[in-house]
């Protein structure tokens, strides 16, 4: 069904086991969707997202609104420590608003940033 979708190479993988199976400077763009509420260590997470993205990249990540405000330091610390700058924090949104199992109950917040790694 992925392939019938487009994609070419769609592979299932522990987000939490690094290094990811990916080259560095791989992507021009990463999208992590309903998955980083599984991440025991984002520091390594985020920094896997950086190794494996090209410099000037965009990293698109949904978290949930519910945790965010516990978790946002981890995402800052990014732009602290000069790996990342935030471009866009959302206001929460609903997950999946047509899935009787989510509905309006489970909200999510879009964090955008560009990578800031140097080439």
């Amino acid at each position: 069904m992925a392939k019938d979708k487009g994609y070419v190479d769609l592979q299932q993988w522990d987000l939490n086991e690094f290094p990811y199976p990916y080259k560095n400077n791989e992507f021009d763009v990463l999208t992590c969707a309903g998955t980083l509420t599984y991440a025991q260590d984002f520091i390594k997470v985020f920094d896997e997202f950086c190794r494996i993205t090209k410099p000037g990249s965009i990293i698109i990540m949904t978290h949930r609104s519910d945790m965010m405000n516990k978790d946002l330091q981890y995402f800052q610390q990014m732009e602290k420590d000069g790996k990342w700058t935030q471009l866009e924090l959302t206001d929460s949104v609903p997950y999946l608003p047509n899935n009787e199992n989510y509905g309006m109950d489970v909200q999510v917040q879009f964090f955008v940033a560009r990578n800031d790694k140097k080439e």
